[in-house]
């Protein structure tokens, strides 16, 4: 079921450059899916401008010498972000926002 556009629109008030699947209008628990901008990312101080580039540059196909662990890049850094507890917090603080 999809979610309302202002719903969703709400979320990106708070969190521009993102994509966002969010599942459950209506029902007793809303899921969402989010997949940050690696440029923000990288903005933000999350990740290093270097990451950013070879993840970009593996997300969009490059062939470039030494992204042939391209796939345990990504891996690394999404298990570094998953535990980043001032991003878990500053994600979470803007959903209730969006909850209110």
């Amino acid at each position: 079921m999809l979610l309302r556009p202002s719903v969703r629109n709400r979320l990106f008030e708070f969190t521009p450059n993102l994509q966002v699947l969010l599942v459950g209008q209506d029902q007793r628990s809303l899921g969402a899916l989010i997949v940050l901008d690696v440029n923000e990312l990288s903005r933000a101080g999350y990740i290093t401008p270097e990451t950013g580039n070879k993840l970009l540059a593996y997300i969009g196909g490059s062939t470039s010498p030494g992204l042939a662990t391209g796939s345990a890049l990504f891996g690394t850094v999404s298990e570094g972000l998953n535990t980043n507890e001032e991003l878990k917090s500053r994600i979470l603080g803007d959903i209730s926002k969006v909850r209110s």
